[in-house]
């Protein structure tokens, strides 16, 4: 029994591939997250006015060994933290300076003027 094939070299149907594009995922509770995926080029803004809004918002950050860093003109490089650290160091900060002052007015008191 004889079968007959042809070779077909292009497909049957038109595909029209386009190339992927990146899809706007990111949903973080940190606000570096977002400023730190346009910069590295994971975020592709969908419109020319979000474009415009992460070009003006990213303008003065810079990631340096994978952390975020803002820059200024007239001052040190300020390393960004997420919300909670930053509490976290506020309040770190805030009972140590508090905290020796709470000490030295416990030390002295009671005790007359001029005999510290």
């Amino acid at each position: 029994m004889d079968v007959f094939y042809e070779v077909i070299n292009q497909h049957s149907i038109e595909l029209n591939i386009k190339a992927p594009k990146l899809i706007n995922a990111i949903h973080s509770e940190d606000w570096r997250a977002p400023i730190m995926a346009y910069l590295k080029r994971y975020h592709e803004p969908e419109t020319k006015e979000e474009e415009k809004r992460m070009q003006q918002r990213t303008r003065g950050y810079r990631i340096i060994n994978d952390e975020l860093y803002k820059a200024s003109v007239t001052a040190p490089l300020l390393k960004c933290v997420a919300s909670s650290e930053g509490k976290q160091l506020l309040k770190e900060i805030h009972e140590g300076s508090c905290g020796s002052v709470s000490i030295k007015n416990a030390s002295t008191r009671g005790k007359p003027e001029g005999s510290a």
